[in-house]
């Protein structure tokens, strides 16, 4: 069973969000009103994104698999915010974590992710404007690898618009430049290789 969200986005319309269970992140359940610190513009240097931390960090816990990693994935597709994990505080049951309320960012490696998604999004909706043909979701989902959701879409397009999380804790509003961050597995849009393609229709 799943657990339902809501968010208002700019068109006033309400997305609702069903996120199985499968699909969250332990460090994502619900905490709105934790106490944030100013976001950052980097990942931090045990950030499961960055590519040089794939396979290769100590991981006791199975936290930097590619399974793992696309558990991660399908909870911050379908909209849900990943915090970044050494602040935040439920976190302190794992091993070398200790860390005080107030501290809670949000992961930059997962945001830099959604962006070039959202990025990917509207040069498929600009192309089909383009085109007069066709949908953007359908082209969006095109190529090899993950996609967000159509909800997941719309929930983080919010987000960042108004630079906050449904958890409360803010959004950076700068997501420029971040680099070194990727995903364990084939994907043209999560590996920052698409650049400014979008798959061409067959």
């Amino acid at each position: 069973m799943g657990r339902e969200n809501t968010s208002t986005t700019d068109d006033a319309a309400m997305t609702r969000v069903l996120i199985d269970d499968e699909g969250l992140m332990p460090d994502t359940r619900a905490i709105a009103g934790m106490a944030a610190a100013t976001p950052c513009a980097r990942p931090c240097a045990s950030c499961p994104w960055l590519r040089h931390n794939h396979g290769q960090m100590p991981d006791p816990h199975t936290f930097y698999t590619t399974a793992n990693a696309r558990r991660l994935w399908r909870g911050i597709a379908a909209g849900t915010p990943m915090t970044c994990h050494p602040t935040d505080p439920r976190m302190n049951e794992w091993d070398g974590f200790t860390v005080a309320p107030g501290h809670t960012r949000l992961c930059v490696g997962a945001l830099a992710l959604v962006k070039w998604s959202l990025d990917a999004f509207e040069r498929a909706a600009v192309r089909v404007d383009q085109e007069g043909r066709g949908r953007a979701l359908t082209l969006y989902r095109q190529g090899v690898g993950a996609r967000m959701t159509r909800d997941g879409l719309a929930s983080w397009a919010w987000s960042i618009m108004t630079a906050n999380s449904p958890i409360g804790v803010p959004v950076p509003r700068v997501l420029e430049g971040v680099d070194g961050v990727g995903v364990p597995w084939a994907d043209d849009v999560l590996n920052g290789d698409a650049d400014d393609r979008i798959p061409e229709r067959p």
